[in-house]
């Protein structure tokens, strides 16, 4: 039964680290390979869990032989497992197309990548394509499968289009860059008001093993951030009992109740080359940290993952519950969540059991986080109806008694994969992690995980959250304007920003063939806008007329983004609507004036890209950085040397 379970997706959620390159890529110039060895390296390279080897190898034979149904099938999937969704929805609806039996199930994949691009309506369109054609051509107990879970995602995208006409109460902000590097950070945990616990690899690029004798492959560790000024500082070294291996990835680290004990997970590599999680135990013990240990055998099954440890209370006082997740055996399906249960008189653990289908799923469960005054708990399942791949739920109860799961929703939840939700004691904010649209890409957009701050906005006194929100904007977009005044001196500051940034630009790149984008752009703040509108108003027609018109004019080898960005007030959807708009009229209106449409291109990034908090760490309004969020940005993505 071919069944389509994304186990490398969970494989990196599980580890908290990206498949590493091995040398063959690096060792080998591709091109000069012949297809037949294309394909060999592209099978090695798969067999190594080297997936990003095997793309190489893979993209290289595709173009040389397209034909080759079965190789592009491959390339499909770890795209697919990759999370780079943009070139694995256009081969699985081409394999499809070609032989719409063979690859029915990639119908079925491209509908969950719609699912993540937030057309929902044409994923159901599809999903209804994959049931109808699926009750013909599958059989048995996959058909009974695919059916179910097909019936699964359709729930999910009308719950989507429902709950995203709701207005929002929770502002999401992702972390800065000296927490999230373009790898993976994740396992956030809130040691107290000032510290947080975070797991990385801290790296800025895909790490290449050296297979010499002195080489030590990067590892995923545990890192402090500190709170400094109302922002939070990451980076530092993690003191005891957050322990780091040389040769294991470390991360999920969790305090027993009485803080007593510390719990996290180590992985390793078995002799199949799977990822295998286990958890450690450190004890507090006459005064120090003693060296951590793994749990029994009962706990970490051999060749079976056991990860994610979460502490709960116990209908026992000398009872305690830890909650954790495994595909071992028995299972619902998938990565489940169990329990065991720590007796603190005979210091041990007894048989885990399964938390119950009231949990679990077929499909998998991530992540757990307890709330022991509120008998909740919050974690992560791709096997309900949500947004697109894991959403965040919460239920209330213990062990494996609990009460129907519910969606803690939209942008808790967003079509992305989005895990470990870690509430503060206040419950006002917290942390997550997720791989949705804003997260520092690496390979690919969405294609790795980042750290993301949560706050409940607070409500006004008449206990609506925006009483008007037409009238909020009116408001503050007129605040803006009064406050800023075009004038000749501010033109030229801008003019000699906007030189200064272009021709450093193109003299970093001068000393290289390929191009390379740079982080840095021009922000315009004083780009205004009809009400409610994406027209441009006339005192910003004049601004581009004196600013980036002539600059484009002066240096036509360079091609450029403007993009528009908006605050977070109001819907998703209608923020990211209005910013594509907008930048399309300040491009149009640049092409009108004779820019080459070729050198410049317009992008929308809605709410998705802010610079500055809107609230505070307890939810109030912070207007400054709401007015920083609502910009437009200038930005170089490419010089051609031949103009």
């Amino acid at each position: 039964m071919k069944i389509m379970k994304n186990y490398k997706i969970i494989s990196i959620i599980i580890v908290l680290v990206l498949q590493i390159n091995t040398i063959y890529s690096q060792n080998i110039n591709i091109s000069e390979l012949k297809d037949w060895q294309l394909k060999g390296y592209a099978e090695s390279a798969i067999r190594q869990n080297d997936t990003y080897s095997a793309i190489e190898f893979l993209e290289e034979y595709h173009s040389h032989c397209n034909y080759d149904t079965e190789a592009d099938l491959k390339l499909a999937n770890l795209y697919f497992e990759t999370n780079n969704y943009k070139k694995a929805k256009v081969m699985y609806y081409d394999l499809y197309q070609k032989n719409n039996v063979k690859y029915l199930r990639q119908l079925y994949n491209y509908a969950i990548i719609l699912k993540s691009e937030m057309q929902y309506e044409f994923a159901i369109v599809y999903f209804e394509k994959f049931k109808k054609e699926a009750e013909y051509h599958l059989k048995g107990k996959e058909k009974t499968l695919y059916l179910y879970l097909t019936a699964i995602q359709i729930e999910g995208c009308e719950y989507a289009l429902e709950n995203l006409k709701k207005e929002k109460s929770i502002y999401i902000n992702h972390l800065n860059t000296t927490i999230n590097k373009p790898h993976l950070e994740t396992a956030p945990f809130i040691y107290n008001d000032t510290m947080l616990i975070y797991s990385s690899l801290a790296s800025d690029t895909v790490p290449v093993i050296n297979l010499g004798e002195n080489y030590k492959a990067p590892q995923n560790q545990f890192y402090t951030a500190i709170l400094i000024n109302n922002e939070w500082q990451g980076g530092y070294e993690a003191p005891k009992p957050f322990y780091n291996f040389d040769t294991l990835h470390t991360a999920n680290g969790v305090f027993s109740k009485d803080k007593k004990r510390f719990y996290f997970t180590s992985t390793h590599r078995n002799k199949l080359n799977e990822n295998i999680s286990h958890i450690n135990v450190s004890v507090f013990e006459k005064g120090v940290w003693q060296e951590p240990y793994k749990l029994g055998n009962n706990i970490n099954l051999k060749n079976y993952t056991s990860t994610q440890p979460a502490i709960g209370n116990c209908y026992v006082a000398d009872y305690e519950i830890i909650y954790f997740i495994s595909n071992r055996p028995k299972g619902k399906g998938g990565m489940d969540i169990w329990f065991t249960v720590y007796d603190k008189k005979n210091k041990k653990y007894k048989k885990p059991v399964n938390a119950g289908g009231f949990i679990n799923t077929i499909s998998d469960e991530m992540t757990p986080y307890y709330c022991n005054e509120d008998t909740i708990l919050y974690y992560s399942s791709n096997g309900l109806p949500g947004f697109g791949g894991f959403d965040i739920y919460k239920a209330k109860g213990w062990g494996a008694n609990w009460d129907k799961a519910e969606n803690m929703g939209f942008p808790v939840n967003s079509s992305f994969n989005d895990l470990y939700y870690n509430p503060s004691p206040n419950k006002q904010n917290g942390f997550l992690v997720s791989n949705r649209d804003g997260s520092i890409e690496l390979n690919s957009p969405n294609c790795c995980y980042d750290i993301f701050e949560f706050a409940i906005i607070k409500e006004t006194p008449d206990d609506s959250l925006y009483a008007n929100i037409d009238t909020l904007r009116n408001i503050t977009d007129t605040l803006i304007i009064a406050q800023t005044n075009l004038t000749t001196e501010t033109t030229n500051d801008i003019n000699i920003e906007l030189e200064n940034y272009v021709t450093s630009t193109i003299q970093k790149n001068s000393e290289s063939s390929v191009f390379t984008p740079k982080e840095k752009s021009v922000v315009f703040n004083n780009i205004y806008f009809d009400y409610n509108s994406a027209n441009l108003k006339p005192e910003s027609k004049i601004l581009l007329d004196n600013t980036i018109f002539p600059i484009m004019q002066k240096y036509q080898n360079i091609t450029v983004e403007i993009g528009a960005h908006t605050d977070s007030k109001g819907s998703y959807f209608y923020n990211m609507e209005l910013s594509k708009h907008r930048a399309y009229n300040v491009v149009n209106y640049l092409i009108d004036k004779g820019i080459d449409r070729d050198k410049i291109k317009s992008v929308g990034y809605g709410e998705t890209m802010p610079v500055a908090k809107e609230v505070d760490r307890n939810g109030a309004d912070l207007p400054e950085g709401r007015q920083k969020n609502r910009r437009i940005e200038f930005k170089i993505i490419g010089i051609n040397d031949n103009n």
